[in-house]
């Protein structure tokens, strides 16, 4: 009764923690689909505060007790600094706007 049964994970490959699910894109899905977390500045926001932010994240993401944790709780993390990410959302945007379209 307190089960759950996964039927497949989001990624492009089998996630290490339950190797025998199949990922999406195994089981025909064309795309895949991850959790992304971020943080957003207003516009305007000195570069400056933007990098020092940026920094800061990407010190914790490589932080072992971080990482122990994350993983602990199938988490992975992929760090991407503040010019990475705001490609990647853009890709994806893409991504989605191909798929189902602009609406």
């Amino acid at each position: 009764m307190n089960e759950v049964t996964i039927l497949a994970t989001g990624g492009e490959e089998r996630f290490s923690k339950t190797p025998d699910v199949p990922c999406m894109t195994e089981l025909g899905f064309p795309m895949a689909q991850y959790v992304t977390r971020g943080y957003a500045f207003k516009a305007g926001t000195d570069s400056a505060i933007i990098n020092y932010w940026s920094d800061k994240i990407g010190e914790v993401c490589e932080n072992e007790a971080f990482l122990k944790e994350a993983d602990s709780l199938g988490l992975p993390i992929v760090y991407m600094n503040h010019e990475e990410a705001q490609e990647d959302a853009k890709t994806e945007m893409a991504t989605y706007q191909e798929k189902f379209g602009d609406k």
